[in-house]
């Protein structure tokens, strides 16, 4: 048992991001609750341009923001060390924060291979770590907050004396904008109620984004979703939910079920199977972290990006092509064995290496040790 009082007082600096980094904030707020740490937050430096892209052997620095790179400075207490991090929460495996290569002695990064490792350490070797998957995160503390908005609107101040125009037509077309309602279902009276039965479900955005990226995610999914909905018929719910108004070429793919988020986490809790598909980049999606705090049985697309510990076939079924995925689908809806230990496995899983508390202890001692 250690003593009792903090082992390490740790600095956050924050960037105007509050979507990703809440999970990082969480798992800082918990380990101070529980006394392991002592914790300041304050806001990183001003810079507009800061992003750092690896390619063709070599980094180049790009005019573009890049507000993903939280980073921390930690102090062990006892013996007075100090090693600052930066954590990287882009999905992207080529781009980082050009401030946190210059100023960190260490960078955790979410979207990384073996690939783009390897590559990495040929031009600065084991100074790029993997973080593994983050996901969504509630974080109510009123500092977190305050600064957070402090730093987006100083941004956003910086960001209209650079280009007034484009601040001015930001401004006017949020002002006159139309409320964006979230559409599940064709119809009035879509699902709000899981139902008392096996059955599988894969609830997804689609990415009215005008870009390849967005089209090849939501043909992915669309391909899925259509697969599973003539395999299972009514064993199947969920489909694809939007934002404003319903792409045509997606119209069959719509969800039967509720997008609010009280009615999807319903859904997914009492579902015997659930469904997992790459982010942007291929990346690990927030879905994976979710489904394994809920102790779900998954089955996943197969991802290349590195978690902190190894996933096996225990605790995660991967599939590369949509027949990959109902062929496991229709094998473990006849295995009840299997589905229940895949789930306990997951949720073993995420209480020991995605866990906020968890991920972020693990972080603070890894980060020392190598002082």
């Amino acid at each position: 048992m250690r003593e009792p009082g903090p082992l390490y007082h740790v600095t956050l600096y924050i960037t105007e991001d509050k979507r990703h980094s809440s999970f990082v904030v969480k798992g800082l707020l918990e380990l101070e609750k529980k006394s392991y740490i002592e914790l300041k937050l304050k806001t990183l430096p001003i810079y507009i341009y800061n992003r750092y892209v690896l390619g063709q052997g070599k980094f180049t620095f790009k005019k573009k923001g890049y507000p993903w790179c939280l980073e921390l400075v930690v102090s062990e207490i006892k013996k007075r060390k100090s090693i600052r991090i930066g954590i990287d929460l882009q999905d992207w495996i080529d781009q980082f924060s050009f401030h946190s290569f210059q100023k960190c002695d260490l960078i955790y990064k979410r979207a990384l291979t073996a690939t783009s490792l390897n590559e990495i350490n040929k031009i600065k070797k084991n100074f790029v770590i993997p973080f593994g998957p983050n996901c969504r995160a509630i974080v109510t503390d009123n500092r977190f907050k305050r600064i957070n908005k402090k730093i987006y609107l100083r941004n956003l101040l910086i960001k209209a004396f650079l280009n007034p125009i484009k601040a001015i037509n930001k401004i006017m077309k949020y002002s006159y904008r139309i409320p964006i309602k979230q559409i599940s279902a064709g119809r009035d009276g879509f699902l709000k109620n899981p139902p008392q039965k096996k059955y599988i479900f894969f609830q997804v955005q689609y990415y009215n984004w005008n870009s390849h990226h967005s089209k090849v995610l939501n043909d992915f999914r669309a391909n899925i979703i259509r697969r599973l909905k003539m395999a299972f018929k009514e064993q199947f719910y969920g489909g694809m939910w939007f934002q404003g108004k319903i792409d045509k070429k997606y119209a069959d793919c719509i969800s039967n079920v509720d997008t609010e988020f009280e009615i999807y986490s319903s859904f997914m809790k009492n579902a015997s199977i659930v469904i997992s598909t790459n982010g942007f980049g291929d990346s690990i999606p927030w879905k994976i972290v979710e489904y394994m705090r809920n102790g779900s049985c998954i089955v996943s697309q197969k991802n290349k990006h590195l978690f902190r510990e190894p996933i096996d076939k225990d605790v995660i079924a991967n599939f590369e092509t949509p027949d990959e995925c109902i062929d496991i689908c229709k094998k473990l809806l006849k295995d009840n064995l299997t589905i229940s230990r895949m789930a306990q496995q997951s949720r073993l899983y995420y209480e020991n290496h995605l866990k906020p508390s968890s991920v972020m202890k693990q972080i603070l001692n890894e980060s020392v040790s190598l002082l």
